[in-house]
């Protein structure tokens, strides 16, 4: 079976031998590739974000709410990458629509920033029309369907 096809799994589960079974169980599969291990919930939530797995196979006993919360948002709603959003856009014009996306202004850019409110405004411009966006509210819409405008962005 092609890489691509396979399903990819984390496992995590606080018993160490009961994971490594497991593991050796799903990597006799030719249809499965273990992308992980975690032995806790905080490692699940980790490898998830860094791993993006199709599945994550665990022990929700093990887990706290709050991180049982965090790791199945993930799996409902993954994150998508901004990072690679954009390449036509700078890394300070990424940056500035990343803050337009949270809802900052321009003098809160400005401010944020250290820049002159005319650097600013010279800055959004040159977004608006790489992205084509005629204003603020296309580019804000364009942003956050890319991810942008996140805490992390």
């Amino acid at each position: 079976m092609p890489e691509a096809s396979k399903i990819r799994v984390l496992v995590a589960d606080d018993h160490a031998g009961f994971r490594h079974g497991l593991v050796a169980l799903l990597a006799s599969d030719p249809g499965v590739e273990v992308v992980g291990e975690a032995e806790d919930g905080h490692e699940a939530v980790e490898k998830s974000l860094k791993r993006s797995p199709d599945v994550v196979l665990m022990d929700l006993q093990m887990l706290g709410p709050e991180i049982a919360r965090k790791l199945t948002g993930f799996l409902r709603h993954p994150a998508a990458d901004p990072s690679g959003a954009f390449p036509e856009l700078t890394a300070r014009e990424r940056e500035i629509l990343g803050l337009i996306a949270r809802g900052v202004d321009n003098a809160g850019i400005s401010a944020r920033l250290f820049l002159s409110p005319n650097t600013v405004r010279n800055h959004i411009s040159r977004v608006f029309a790489k992205l084509g966006a005629a204003n603020r509210a296309q580019a804000i819409v364009l942003a956050r369907e890319a991810g942008m405008g996140g805490e992390g962005s």
